[in-house]
């Protein structure tokens, strides 16, 4: 979910007599030249920790790396509008403008390429305490504890189920990662007990709040502290955090008095920010398809990984070396049914949801995606998770936004055991061991992880192949109407169509960039078989699409 790299934006068509003002816009500019900073300086708007991840993993510092060119932004100010944000990996900026008059006039400058309005779905969909959770009594020995040394109390179910505690008693509690967790807010996180050794021992290393642009992200809403819990609490007897000694990056990034669109925009933004320090591994227990404007609800046809910006943007954020999982919405027993944004995007780990044995949860988003790949990734413990609650008690919780942390902790606790692995090689590692790997499927993915046999196949140096990195192009609908999709990991030099006999069809190209194309044939009336051939390397792949 491009591909690279600069990303012509699909978003929101823009009538400006019909709007309201004032209203906040994604404004892309044209271009970084002329800009203050250089790829071969990355110190000066990169920390030590992210060139250091980049390095391990041989990535290059990208023109997206740099900075927005701050003369631009002080054009778009000039007019009046009040720029909140800016975006390095798209070129763009976040900008609050108060009339059509102002929006007219951004419009006009020689450095903006396109203005979108953006005005987001519920922290993922509604992951509501059950009745029994402020009556939540269990006996202790009901539960199998882990050997070692921690007692995991009712959470032993979440942890043995994925065999993570065996990496706890190995010493693999995460020291040393960096994980970002997204969320509509974390209240009471600095107070509640079961977060004392978080605190005590200063791992919350950042907070920022996006939606109102300041530090406090405890101030409202627990789902984050629900979420934070599964991956970082440590209270013995209660509940065990899966990556429990990590460090964290807290960030606020969806509005849950609204439904807009511009909730997705904040959370590229604090993407930015947190690669910026250094993050290794992103938690999102987010999700979005439906908002409080219908107009500008996703369609599945956007569900391919390329067409939402979002969606983009964690395959950015993976193409930087970090790790992004995602959960996978709780729509698959309701009439959407299947994920949401982001996660269809590739390069990624898509976190569904089962039970205490193990089966797939009903409400657990379905895949595949549009294009045709298999979502969810992997599976973990979201019907009935431990987790801390509003009442800073423990009890069970309902969704994949459990699960989602718990996997994500899993995945820094193997990184941080093999630590000169890439990023991907920690994804398709726990995609080979999972419980699934040799028949994946649209509702269970690769299946439920176990991590320990992960680290023990890393043991044996056997290669794990790469998911993700080859040469290859998604080309898709196949049969197709109108529009033919092309997106590649790597960039496409060019592209020619041909009918069975090898007679060339013009193309017309309606959108580019190094890594995605759509296109359409220039014979809209001929339906049969044709040949799209793609050059990459000097490489010509050949895709056989039937026009329907």
């Amino acid at each position: 979910m491009i591909k690279f790299y600069f990303i012509f934006l699909f978003g929101l068509s823009v009538n400006i007599l019909s709007q309201s003002f004032p209203n906040k816009f994604w404004i892309l500019l044209k271009d970084k030249n002329n800009s203050a900073f250089s790829v071969s300086t990355p110190s000066a708007y990169l920390s030590p920790a992210s060139i250091n991840r980049r390095l391990s993993q041989n990535i290059p510092i990208h023109i997206t790396d740099l900075p927005v060119n701050q003369t631009y932004v002080n054009q778009i100010a000039a007019t009046g509008a009040t720029v909140i944000y800016k975006s390095k990996w798209f070129n763009a900026v976040i900008a609050e403008v108060s009339s059509s008059i102002q929006l007219n006039s951004i419009n006009s400058l020689t450095c903006v390429n396109i203005s979108t309005l953006v005005s987001r779905y519920n922290p993922i969909d509604n992951d509501l305490e059950n009745n029994a959770i402020n009556n939540f009594k269990v006996e202790q020995n009901i539960f199998k504890r882990a050997s070692g040394n921690y007692n995991y109390g009712p959470s032993a179910s979440q942890i043995n189920m994925i065999n993570l505690e065996c990496m706890h008693n190995l010493g693999f509690r995460g020291q040393g990662i960096t994980i970002g967790v997204f969320d509509s807010g974390f209240l009471s996180t600095n107070t509640f007990s079961a977060f004392d050794s978080l605190r005590s021992e200063n791992r919350i290393i950042a907070t920022k709040n996006f939606i109102n642009n300041s530090n406090n992200v405890y101030a409202l809403d627990f789902h984050g502290t629900n979420v934070l819990s599964v991956l970082a609490a440590n209270s013995p007897g209660n509940l065990i955090g899966s990556a429990p000694k990590a460090k964290y990056c807290l960030v606020v990034t969806e509005d849950i008095l609204s439904e807009k669109p511009v909730e997705e925009y904040y959370w590229i933004v604090a993407a930015e920010y947190l690669d910026s320090i250094g993050v290794q591994v992103f938690a999102t227990s987010l999700g979005y398809t439906t908002f409080d404007n219908v107009s500008h609800n996703h369609a599945y046809s956007q569900l391919n990984g390329i067409t939402t910006t979002m969606s983009q943007a964690v395959l950015l954020a993976a193409r930087k070396g970090i790790l992004v999982v995602n959960a996978a919405g709780n729509e698959g027993s309701n009439a959407w049914g299947y994920i949401n944004v982001p996660s269809d995007a590739d390069s990624s780990i898509t976190v569904g949801s089962v039970n205490s044995v193990g089966v797939r949860a009903a409400t657990s988003g379905k895949g595949p995606t549009f294009d045709g790949r298999i979502k969810p990734d992997l599976m973990g413990l979201g019907e009935g998770a431990i987790v801390v609650n509003s009442a800073g008690s423990f009890g069970p919780m309902n969704g994949t936004s459990f699960a989602n942390p718990l996997l994500a902790g899993a995945a820094a606790c193997l990184w941080q055991a093999n630590p000169n692995k890439k990023m991907l090689e920690i994804v398709n590692c726990l995609k080979v061991r999972a419980s699934q790997s040799l028949t994946p499927n649209n509702f269970m993915g690769y299946g439920i992880p176990n991590v320990c046999l992960s680290h023990q196949l890393f043991a044996t140096n056997v290669s794990v192949k790469l998911i993700n990195i080859n040469n290859e192009c998604n080309v898709f609908p196949n049969p197709f109407t109108d529009v033919i999709y092309i997106q590649s990991n790597e960039q496409i030099n060019s592209i020619k169509c041909t009918t069975i006999l090898g007679t060339e069809v013009p193309l017309i190209i309606t959108k580019k960039t190094d890594y995605y194309y759509e296109t359409a044939l220039d014979n809209q009336n001929s339906k049969g078989l044709y040949i799209i051939q793609i050059n990459i390397k000097n490489t010509i792949l050949k895709y056989k699409l039937f026009k329907s």
